[in-house]
């Protein structure tokens, strides 16, 4: 299911980092929701391109894929396999 957001035209005030951030949250936020596999972001009823992580920009909706490299994981790193001894 695709969530379309209509966002104000003070969202299209961002640039650069803050409007990666600010779409990658929005984004990553509303897939969470059951159901939601991707979100439409609109400006005022206008569909712009947003950037992706990599800030190359994107038509249509976006995905948490498209972020997925700004996510923080929480999983420990795995200890190392303890080697067998000859």
């Amino acid at each position: 299911t695709t969530l379309i957001v209509d966002l104000s035209g003070e969202f299209a005030d961002l640039a650069g980092a803050n409007l990666v951030t600010a779409v990658a949250q929005i984004v990553l936020t509303a897939t969470e929701l059951n159901n939601v596999d991707q979100v439409r972001l609109l400006v005022e009823g206008d569909a712009p391109q947003w950037p992706n992580a990599a800030g190359e920009l994107r038509p249509g909706a976006l995905t948490r894929f498209d972020y997925i490299e700004l996510v923080e994981w929480t999983q420990p790193a795995f200890p190392a396999v303890p080697s067998a001894t000859a």
